[in-house]
């Protein structure tokens, strides 16, 4: 046992407890003689009065003047290094306790493993051993160890002492004071893990904004009225019972921003709700434009908010006047100013529609991606281990170089950055295989699940190890079930798993498992709601570190998104397509009622209280009305005269071809319907028929070239005639080199 019960002024027991601590350790002659020299340097500049305690000499010559700084700035980095080992010694051994600024503004370089090794191997070792089931990364390990080596220092606490008071303490003194405190979370969440920390608010989502109250949300605005300003907040307080705190934010917006900030900038004389017509008019022209000027298309759901709010007024003021009476007054929208409304509606449908039957067919090549890019990131991570860093390797013959990490591997921990990089590409950008690796993983799995669960994005983020239930139906059968929470409708409902699906969710529970024995429960924070959730084994759980805790919709949009990017898919138009969360709900129910499922139990899979709601989420053809208009075709043929139906003859057939022949032109093809002249007397450059060859794009602009010389020429000579239809020639050109780019994608013509 070393002893450490000697004062200051006692230099022998410095150099005492320097020769037992190399001795224990059995440090060589280099690691000797640098605490040699540190001490010696030490010993040089302390000169402690007899009767001071350690604490008190440390306060007055480290932390309440500036005498360390000017004695250790002039040394060299070697001698500064030696002297930071005796620094160590006293914090380690528990000689003095270092406040949170000086070990802020000094790290001392291996600090946190001299003060483990010293007083609580056990604890180091555990939290090793926790580290290696929850798959923390080896940079992010590091900062976890300085952390609570920190907290140990200045405490004097062991690992297993240490509350949730410590974390926040230190995290506090932290937040706004310029410091970059690293391991914050990752130390939390060992520390639950092992059951140190009982507050599952030690999460990244515990530092996010608190749910604000209806009164902040609405004063974000800064209405001047105070009047309105309480009319505002009482009626969002009422509507907020019965919605989340999104829905309750886009009220509000609508209502103080969109309505009567706007109304308060423009009209200052207006003093209260009673808004008089030529106010309210011309605030409703200024509605219906965005401030770049363009139309904005929820202008009615603006309008709907601001009805709302004066008819659910006058409402309650009957029922109880006291309170709502003074806001109670006409409403300044009327039935006719919604008229356009369901006409809204119906036009978004049918675009939403268009998409997925757009979609629909494209769903098994993005699959076949995900797919493809799962196993191919898979086998580059496993190629990558098996190579040592600056070597290469090839992969489907593709040349890689694994290139040497920054970060040292510690012999304790599993995961450690493996980067490599194409060597038939010079410039290509380092792939960092374990990142890339769990990005593909998690795109595919995602896609799996809310592809054969029709779940929303918000409902994914909330599945959990207790979500997949087991039942035993009247005949003997097990099935397996999923459970989903309630979230829009506060409606709990379960699905049926399928092979696919189950098959899914078991890689998902082995990654969200890791090394560990079962799913670790951590916390998750609600956007919506802006709280913090109890700790759960959450399915989507983890990230490339292994310190983000649950997976967010963002996260999920983000990875579906590049996903989308890397296939490349395009419409007609040449627009790219991507595929966001909520298509994969529309392309669940669109296929189950396509495959005959009845649209009332497809309501109950998807939630849906309204068997209108769900109709709105199916894409499908009408059936019947295809199948009767079909038999009228064939009834129709059967009146019409038999020679209509004949066999083309030979010289028929040769004007047919000859009439395609003659739509071949310099520039493209003429599309003009079959059996007539050109209306335009070939004037091909402004006929809307001419399709470009985007090949012919050079003679394109050769031909701009000439007009406008001749376009010059004219001006100059006084054509005025000549100059217009030169004009109108030259707008003609410009929409067919828009043509030819429309017809180009990635490099490619279409």
């Amino acid at each position: 046992m070393i002893l450490t019960n000697f004062q200051p002024s006692d230099t022998e027991g410095l150099r005492n407890l320097c020769a037992e601590h190399c001795k224990q350790y059995g440090f060589k002659s280099r690691q000797k003689s640098r605490y040699e020299i540190g001490l010696k340097n030490f010993l040089s500049w302390f000169n402690p009065e007899p009767g001071q305690s350690w604490q008190e000499l440390w306060d007055l010559r480290f932390e309440s003047s500036d005498d360390w700084q000017k004695f250790s700035s002039p040394l060299s980095f070697e001698n500064r290094s030696c002297l930071y080992k005796i620094l160590q010694l006293l914090v380690a051994y528990r000689l003095v306790r270092p406040s949170y600024r000086w070990l802020l503004d000094n790290r001392l370089g291996d600090m946190h493993q001299v003060l483990l090794n010293t007083t609580d191997r056990q604890g180091g070792e555990q939290l090793y051993r926790a580290a290696q089931e929850l798959g923390i990364h080896t940079s992010a390990m590091k900062s976890a160890w300085q952390f609570i080596a920190r907290i140990m220092a200045h405490t004097s606490k062991d690992i297993h002492n240490i509350t949730t008071a410590d974390l926040s303490e230190l995290r506090e003194i932290t937040s706004g004071k310029n410091y970059v405190v690293l391991g914050h979370f990752v130390a939390a969440r060992l520390l639950f893990h092992l059951g140190i920390v009982k507050d599952p608010m030690l999460t990244p989502s515990y530092f996010k904004r608190s749910h604000p109250t209806i009164e902040q949300v609405v004063d974000k605005y800064h209405i001047r009225n105070q009047t309105v300003r309480r009319a505002f907040i009482l009626y969002l307080k009422e509507r907020a019972a019965a919605m989340d705190f999104t829905s309750v934010r886009s009220i509000a917006h609508r209502l103080a921003k969109l309505f009567w900030r706007d109304i308060e900038d423009h009209h200052p004389e207006v003093v209260g709700l009673d808004i008089p017509t030529p106010v309210i008019e011309a605030w409703k022209q200024r509605v219906r434009l965005l401030p770049d000027g363009r139309e904005r298309r929820e202008h009615e759901i603006v309008f709907l908010s601001v009805r709302s709010f004066y008819l659910d007024v006058l409402h309650w003021a009957q029922t109880n006047p006291e309170v709502w009476g003074p806001y109670a007054t006409k409403c300044p929208i009327r039935e006719s100013d919604l008229a356009s409304h369901p006409k809204s509606v119906l036009q978004q449908k049918a675009r939403t529609h268009a998409r997925i039957r757009m979609m629909q067919p494209l769903l098994s090549r993005f699959l076949s991606h995900l797919l493809t890019r799962r196993d191919y990131t898979k086998q580059l991570l496993e190629a990558a281990l098996a190579c040592p860093e600056n070597s290469s390797f090839k992969l489907d013959k593709i040349p890689y170089e694994r290139l040497k990490a920054k970060t040292i591997p510690h012999p304790r921990t599993t995961t450690n950055t493996v980067i490599v990089r194409r060597k038939d590409q010079p410039n290509s950008p380092k792939i960092f295989c374990r990142i890339e690796e769990d990005k593909a993983f998690w795109a595919w799995a995602i896609t799996e699940v809310l592809r054969l669960t029709g779940l929303r994005g918000e409902e994914l983020a909330e599945l959990t190890h207790l979500s997949i239930r087991e039942h035993k139906t009247p005949e003997g059968q097990q099935v397996l079930l999923l459970q989903v929470a309630p979230s829009k409708q506060d409606r709990e409902r379960v699905l049926p798993i399928c092979p696919e699906l189950a098959h899914a969710l078991a890689r998902i529970v082995e990654r969200a498992r890791g090394n560990a024995p079962t799913i670790p429960c951590i916390p998750r924070y609600d956007p919506f709601e802006r709280k913090v959730g109890p700790p759960l084994p959450h399915l989507f759980q983890g990230g490339q570190k292994r310190f983000k805790g649950v997976y967010c919709r963002e996260f999920f949009r983000s990875l579906i998104l590049k996903a989308s990017s890397e296939l490349g898919l395009h419409d007609k138009d040449g627009n790219p397509i991507n595929f966001q969360l909520h298509d994969f709900r529309r392309l669940f129910a669109t296929e189950a009622v396509n495959s005959g499922l009845p649209i009332h139990i497809a309501a109950k899979l998807l939630g849906h209280t309204d068997l209108n709601t769900t109709r709105g989420y199916v894409a499908v053809y009408e059936e019947e009305v295809i199948r009767h208009y079909q038999n009228h075709l064939s009834t129709r043929r059967t009146f019409r005269p038999t020679h209509e139906y004949r066999e083309p003859t030979e010289s028929e057939w040769t004007e047919f071809a000859k009439h395609f022949r003659r739509r071949k032109l310099a520039l493209g093809n003429c599309y003009r319907p079959y059996g007539t002249d050109c209306p335009h007397e070939h004037a091909c450059i402004r006929c809307p028929m001419l399709r470009m060859d985007p090949t012919q794009r050079p003679r394109l602009i050769q031909i701009e070239d000439d007009t406008y010389r001749l376009l010059k020429e004219a001006r100059r000579k006084g054509w005025e005639g000549e100059v217009n239809g030169l004009k109108a020639t030259l707008v003609h050109i410009q929409g067919k080199k828009a043509q030819c780019e429309a017809r180009v994608v990635n490099g490619k013509h279409r």
